[in-house]
C-alpha cells in the first residue's frame, strides 16, 4: 500500500472545531479533527508511513482509533477511540506514527479488560512503541528509541507528580 490518504483529499478543518462528523475529513476511515495545516501534514504522513512500512500495525491503529483530534494535551479516550494529539507531539512522521500506535495499544488494553493506565500499561505500550520504531528503521529513530528506553528505565513516565498513582492530576501536568 503506497498512500492511504493525501492532503489533496484531506484538508485541515477551517470551520468551528466542533463541526458535524459528516464535515470531518477522514483518512482511510479515521476522522482527523485537526485545524493546524502542519500538524495535519505530519499526521497524514505518519498514517501513510504506518500503512507502507508496517501494514499490520496500521491495521491495528485503524481498528482501535476512530478519530485523531488536535488538542492541547495528548491522550487516548479508551472508551470512544478518540485520540487527542498535541502539536508538540507531532515533531516528525516517525515519532507521530509511534505515538498514535502507542495510544491504540491503550485502547486495545481497555477493550480486552487489561490494565490500560499506570506503570505496567505504559511499560507494555512503550515496549511495543520501541519495536515499531525499530521496524520503521529510520536512522532518526535511534534517538527516539534511546529516549523511550530511558523513559522505561525510569518507570515513572505517567506519574508526573510522583505520588505513585497515575490519575487526572498527572494528566493535567502533561506538557505534551
Amino acid at each position: 500500500m503506497d498512500k492511504v490518504c493525501s492532503l489533496d483529499s484531506v484538508k485541515p478543518i477551517t470551520q468551528n472545531y466542533n463541526n458535524l462528523a459528516a464535515d470531518v475529513p477522514k483518512c482511510d476511515g479515521i476522522s482527523l479533527r485537526i485545524q493546524d495545516p502542519e500538524m495535519m501534514q505530519t499526521v497524514v504522513d505518519a498514517l501513510n508511513l504506518l500503512a507502507k512500512e508496517v501494514p499490520q500495525h496500521y491495521d491495528f491503529v485503524k481498528y482501535y482509533i476512530q478519530e485523531i483530534r488536535e488538542s492541547e494535551k495528548s491522550g487516548m479516550h479508551v472508551d470512544t477511540g478518540v485520540f487527542d494529539l498535541s502539536k508538540v507531539s507531532t515533531t516528525n512522521p516517525e515519532w507521530t506514527a509511534s505515538i498514535i500506535y502507542h495510544d491504540a495499544i491503550h485502547r486495545y488494553q481497555y477493550m480486552t479488560n487489561a490494565p490500560y493506565f499506570g506503570a505496567e500499561a505504559e511499560r507494555q505500550a512503550n515496549e511495543m512503541q520501541v519495536d515499531l520504531l525499530k521496524a520503521i528503521d529510520s536512522t532518526m529513530n535511534q534517538t527516539q528509541v534511546q529516549y523511550l528506553k530511558s523513559v522505561m528505565e525510569k518507570g515513572d513516565h505517567s506519574d508526573l507528580n510522583g505520588d505513585g498513582v497515575y490519575n487526572e492530576v498527572d494528566y493535567g501536568l502533561r506538557t505534551w
